[in-house]
């Protein structure tokens, strides 16, 4: 008989390991919207926003809070079979946030599939915290945390300077 309830025991976990792991590989990512204006077309997956036009991505995940685009215009491309995120064109005036990279350029494509972001300004810039670049054109790859910049770049690096071992044993003296 205990065997019997330790087998039960099992399956049961398992299966609740299951349903778990399930949950939370189909998770959604929720963006909330606002606009002067906006052409939704099911057919096409296409939704156009027009004056001051915002895109807030709602995450639990504390490193992409407040995560957003705010721009003249974006365009939201679905594919209409899966329902996932093919891209987003923000044009005029684009202000982005995403984890620690801020963004202020004219015109930004951000392809979800290859996860990296196109920016175009005159000039682009980018600011993560430490680092400043400024250019023509800056590709972020954001899986690889690797940027690009083209044309006239300009920037600040910030670079750790590593402290000599004197310096540090009369710092702890202190």
């Amino acid at each position: 008989m205990r065997d019997y309830k330790i087998y039960l025991l099992i399956i049961l976990l398992t299966f609740c390991v299951t349903v778990i792991s399930v949950w939370s590989a189909s998770s959604k990512t929720e963006y909330r919207f606002s606009g002067k204006e906006m052409i939704y077309d099911k057919k096409t997956g296409i939704t156009i926003l027009k004056g001051n036009a915002k895109v807030i991505k709602n995450s639990t995940d504390p490193n992409s809070a407040n995560d957003h685009i705010y721009a003249d215009q974006i365009n939201v491309y679905k594919d209409v079979k899966t329902d996932e995120l093919i891209k987003m064109e923000a044009t005029g005036n684009v202000d982005m946030k995403e984890g620690d990279l801020l963004a202020i350029c004219a015109h930004a494509i951000l392809y979800e599939a290859e996860d990296r972001i196109e920016m175009e300004g005159s000039p682009a810039k980018v600011d993560d915290g430490k680092n400043k670049i400024e250019a023509p054109s800056i590709i972020y790859y954001r899986t690889d945390q690797r940027l690009e910049a083209k044309g006239e770049v300009s920037g600040i690096i910030t670079i750790e300077e590593k402290k000599e071992k004197s310096e540090e044993v009369s710092e702890e003296k202190k």
